[in-house]
């Protein structure tokens, strides 16, 4: 080190902003990029009698640039993952725990050393954040997440249909944009909507990405675990599950997140529905989340178990829980 002191200072402003941004979803670094106009599009279906509550149906049309690593290591991505988010940390901890074993030993010790040498195995980290996203390639984005728009569209056109509206649920369909650049879609509906949602009973649920049947769940915990979605809509859209003969599991969004976190952290009733193999999908984010590598079954399956919880919900609204 140069200087202990000031290498923890700025590994743990580093920190902050690492946890702010990647960790919380808060605008730290707003200030340093031009601005850009994005829309949220927003559309609402009366039902044949008076409106007793209201059901949100939520995705974001917008796609990312592309992940690299998940682009060349599919396989890998989860401990590249792993490593890349924890070096920052452990940066942080390990100059603060220099700093400690100076002042105790008078600036002389042989464990600085071994901190020392602990720190150039965290080097590659720099190299995976620095060359992380490929800004010469966006990601198409049919899985992530138009998936999640066409389910949403096909449902307003369905509804939309005199004979097949609600009898007294106000379904409405929200296009969020910019859920890729951090919620910011989400987060500006619920910072307009915040006075306005409380007049009848309201819920959302967000549908994002649905390409693996097989991992079609309830994601009741978002934004990197530290967001509880609504246990009783949650519960109602097991409950749908279970009427389409399926057993869908809890589950949480532990890199990353979904535009519910938002509206959930705005005091609003949410939950996400999403069918993504966590630990491998090589279309995430990448050149290969194409129409031609979607799965017309899995958003079979999803619109059956949406459709499911629209009718539960709008018959007898929200479950008691046990």
């Amino acid at each position: 080190w140069w200087s202990i002191p000031l290498a923890l200072v700025f590994s743990g402003l580093s920190f902050f902003a690492w946890f702010l941004e990647l960790f919380r979803y808060r605008c730290f670094f707003d200030g340093l990029f031009p601005k850009r106009i994005s829309s949220n599009v927003m559309a609402a279906i009366p039902p044949k009698g008076p409106v007793e509550r209201r059901i949100v149906l939520n995705a974001h049309p917008d796609a990312a640039y592309e992940w690299r690593w998940n682009y060349l290591f599919p396989k890998q991505l989860p401990v590249i993952l792993l490593y890349g988010l924890l070096a920052l940390p452990l940066k942080f901890l390990s100059d603060a725990l220099a700093l400690i074993v100076s002042f105790a030993a008078g600036g002389e010790s042989q464990l600085l050393l071994y901190v020392g040498l602990f720190q150039i195995l965290l080097v590659p980290a720099l190299a995976i954040g620095l060359f992380f996203t490929n800004y010469g390639v966006v990601s198409p984005g049919a899985n992530d997440n138009l998936s999640g728009v066409f389910i949403a569209l096909g449902l307003a056109r369905h509804f939309g249909q005199t004979d097949h509206r609600l009898d007294r649920t106000e379904i409405a369909f929200l296009i969020t944009g910019s859920e890729e650049a951090g919620l910011r879609g989400a987060k500006h509906f619920v910072e307009k909507n915040q006075a306005n949602g409380g007049d009848i009973e309201t819920v959302f649920v967000t549908l994002d990405t649905f390409r693996d049947e097989d991992f079609l769940a309830i994601y009741t915990k978002d934004m990197n675990g530290s967001v509880s979605h609504d246990a009783r809509l949650s519960r109602l859209m097991k409950e749908a599950g279970s009427d389409c003969g399926w057993d869908l599991p809890y589950s949480t969004v532990t890199v990353g997140s979904t535009d519910a976190a938002a509206f959930t952290q705005g005091g609003m009733c949410a939950v996400a529905l999403a069918a993504m193999n966590p630990k491998y999908a090589p279309f995430y984010h990448t050149r290969r989340d194409h129409w031609d590598n979607m799965s017309a079954e899995c958003l079979r399956k999803t619109i059956q178990v949406v459709m499911k919880a629209i009718d539960r919900y709008d018959s007898g609204g929200l479950p008691e829980l046990p």
